[in-house]
């Protein structure tokens, strides 16, 4: 299995950074790599997100939704 990790520290309120990362309709107006993810946020579900690579054709993939932590953890 591929996995990606990666961790940012944000000089800010988890509530805040945890509205901002799960409202997916939001997307589009603030990260150009991630066109549209669709799909209800919950464990056990698969959402799908489209991504689209500067230069390069849209790429979309459906992962499964393997642990949700509010205001911590999404892991897929």
């Amino acid at each position: 299995m591929k996995e990606i990790y990666t961790e940012i520290e944000i000089n800010s309120s988890a509530k805040i950074i945890w509205n901002i990362l799960t409202n997916f309709d939001n997307y589009p107006n603030w990260n150009p790599f991630m066109k549209q993810i669709i799909g209800e946020l919950q464990e056990d579900s698969k959402i799908q997100i489209t991504i689209k690579p500067y230069n390069s054709r849209s790429i979309t993939y459906k992962p499964k939704i393997l642990e949700l932590k509010p205001e911590e953890k999404i892991k897929w």
